[in-house]
């Protein structure tokens, strides 16, 4: 599962400094439902990026789509790295997008629109065929999600979180 926040205010590398992490390595944690990877593939002054890899174990034999889809590990994780009261202390709201590269969603785009557009978030999404080789047989229930706003890092992640476990529910119903 994969999460990327960006930035392209001067100076970038505060997304860093508020994440409470260095851009300078790759850190991993072990948590209850799996390895968290945090990197930054971008860290200049210019433009930042941070990447957050949610590694996750499946049970059984079968194929998954567990460790791959946005699931509620992942708002787990997302939660996870939000700072503590305290930390980032002086955040100011900056310009941010975050990319999720696989939410279920059964409600599709709309349910995303609804989830984050009141929150002041531009939404944008893109939907991917069941399979590619058999058009046929429609849309998958995954899109790939991409948010834009100005706003704090911390409220980011939370709206994030909050977000990613609706969506998922909303799938399970």
């Amino acid at each position: 599962m994969l999460l990327t926040l960006r930035t392209t205010r001067p100076p970038a590398t505060d997304l860093a400094s508020f994440l409470g992490r260095d851009p300078g390595r790759v850190e991993s944690f072990e948590r209850p439902f799996g390895r968290i990877h945090v990197f930054y593939p971008e860290a200049d002054e210019t433009a930042c990026t941070a990447a957050l890899l949610l590694d996750v174990e499946t049970p059984g034999d079968g194929p998954s789509d567990r460790p791959y889809a946005a699931s509620p590990l992942l708002a787990e994780a997302v939660a996870w790295l939000i700072p503590e009261e305290g930390a980032g202390a002086g955040e100011e709201p900056m310009p941010l997008e975050a990319k999720i590269a696989a939410l279920p969603c059964r409600g599709g785009e709309a349910s995303v629109r609804r989830r984050f557009e009141p929150l002041g978030y531009q939404v944008k999404t893109e939907t991917h065929p069941l399979d590619p080789e058999r058009p046929d047989l429609g849309p998958s229930p995954y899109l790939s999600v991409t948010l834009r706003g100005v706003c704090r890092v911390r409220d980011l992640l939370a709206h994030l979180s909050a977000g990613i476990a609706a969506l998922n529910e909303e799938g399970a119903g």
